[in-house]
């Protein structure tokens, strides 16, 4: 049932949050940042002529992240929902690395996401000219009450 609750707010979350808070950009125009796995330059999603996606699409990323998602033991205590919003690199070979909360709300949601998005799979990489390039990518992930 609960499960059943958080696919329903996942998929809402889905057709209203990307209106709402769908890609956000990030603040400065170019992004460059080394990684430790990685020192190629990092494109912001609005200088690649293709965005990077989840294979299957948005309603699919979502289905992923609602079947996996699971409310630690401190979140259900504390009965606590909210919006989460994370920031991610998805690499020309269209791996996840350089996870990031920007706003969470803690009791071991945030690092429970961080796992989640970490065990995606590959995604279609970003391009620029044809070419897949590392590419930032926000998203703003909902969790509803157990109510």
């Amino acid at each position: 049932m609960n499960q059943a609750k958080i696919i329903l707010l996942m998929l809402f979350s889905l057709f209203c949050g990307t209106v709402c808070f769908g890609q956000t950009g990030v603040s400065a125009a170019k992004v460059e940042q080394l990684s430790a796995k990685n020192s190629e330059r990092v494109y912001n999603e609005d200088e690649v002529s293709r965005k990077p996606e989840f294979v299957g699409g948005v309603a699919r990323m979502y289905a992923y992240l609602g079947k996996h998602i699971r409310y630690t033991k401190e979140a259900e205590k504390a009965n606590v929902a909210g919006k989460l919003f994370t920031r991610f690199v998805v690499n020309t070979d269209g791996s996840i690395s350089d996870i990031s909360i920007l706003k969470g709300f803690g009791f071991g949601m945030d690092e429970m996401l961080i796992d989640v998005i970490s065990k995606m799979p590959r995604w279609k990489p970003g391009e620029l000219a044809s070419k897949p390039v590392r590419t930032m990518y926000n998203l703003p992930v909902t969790i509803c009450g157990l109510d």
